[in-house]
């Protein structure tokens, strides 16, 4: 496992999941996740939709970023379930 920080607190990640994020740019969002391209939406709501799908099937953690980079959304799905789990 590896260890890092992430607004304050200690995250465990594999190097198997691929947390999603959603980030403001230009305008617009987009859905990033490590090792893949990231994919721009001119709404917010399509970009939820879009990367909340990909942590159901990645079975990894959810994030949303405000314009200035803050955690709005962090929502976590189970690999057993594939449930959120708060």
């Amino acid at each position: 496992m590896i260890e890092s920080e992430e607004e304050g607190n200690s995250v465990y990640s594999t190097s198997a999941r691929r947390d999603v994020h959603i980030l403001c740019l230009e305008g617009g969002w987009i859905v990033t996740t490590a090792g893949t391209d990231e994919n721009y939406f001119d709404s917010l709501v399509e970009a939820e939709n879009f990367g909340r799908e990909i942590a159901r099937r990645e079975h990894s953690k959810f994030f949303v970023h405000s314009e200035h980079g803050e955690i709005l959304v962090r929502e976590c799905y189970e690999a057993n379930d594939a449930e959120m789990v708060v």
